[in-house]
């Protein structure tokens, strides 16, 4: 009975973001209301570097960051492909992550949704690349990142350490998939951050939004303390 219900709920969600996507509704499909929420309480901001993005889908999200970091005088650098088909991890309910994207974009120009939702925000450097392809420059410092790409675990442990070992004392990396139902991903995560636990300050997780933070040592006082789930 719990499954079924897990299953129902599953397709309930994705019927909703089907129908506002069409509707030209929803653009953001993690919340990255949640993100904001974190990199002000614990001013991220403050600390140097820019934000990275793995995995942008329609932009949403992106339009949120750009907008919020360009106060700050800082870049947001995108890493997607901008193929809904090159994901074909399975959701626990057999669906691969291509047919839910394609699904939820319809006919319509991914790159064109995209673009019209970073209009006018310089400071969002788009590569259009394959994130194992992805190389940042030598003198590239993050303060925060948001990994939200392909789902298969190569990708979740590649665009992790990517990230990292940018990401400036005090920084976050944020994980979305987190207990959600990708269990493959979860584990991934558990993983990495088992292998990193003498440089994690802290990590907190959200999961009605499958969302965890991991936070580097140092930098601003890690007011949750180290280690744990939160």
């Amino acid at each position: 009975m719990k499954f079924e219900w897990k299953y129902f709920k599953g397709r309930i969600k994705l019927c909703r973001e089907v129908i506002f996507s069409r509707l030209n509704l929803q653009t953001d499909f993690a919340g990255y209301a949640i993100l904001l929420e974190h990199i002000k309480r614990h001013e991220l901001y403050r600390l140097e570097g820019d934000a990275a993005e793995i995995g942008a889908f329609m932009g949403g999200g992106t339009r949120k960051l750009g907008k919020f970091f360009r106060r700050y005088g800082k870049n947001v650098i995108v890493v997607d492909v901008f193929d809904p088909e090159s994901d074909h991890t399975k959701n626990e309910r057999g669906e691969e992550m291509s047919y839910i994207y394609q699904m939820i974009l319809g006919k319509r120009d991914l790159i064109g949704i995209f673009k019209r939702n970073i209009a006018h925000l310089s400071n969002v450097i788009v590569n259009r690349i394959d994130s194992k392809q992805m190389v940042l420059n030598h003198d590239t410092k993050l303060c925060f990142s948001i990994i939200d790409g392909n789902h298969d675990p190569e990708y979740v442990r590649h665009d992790f350490e990517l990230v990292w070992a940018r990401t400036v004392d005090g920084g976050t990396v944020a994980m979305h998939d987190y207990g959600g139902d990708l269990p493959q991903v979860t584990s991934e995560i558990d993983g990495l951050i088992n292998e990193h636990k003498d440089q994690i300050g802290a990590v907190e997780t959200k999961p009605k939004h499958c969302f965890v933070f991991i936070r580097k040592l140092g930098g601003i006082v890690n007011e949750r303390g180290r280690g744990g789930h939160n």
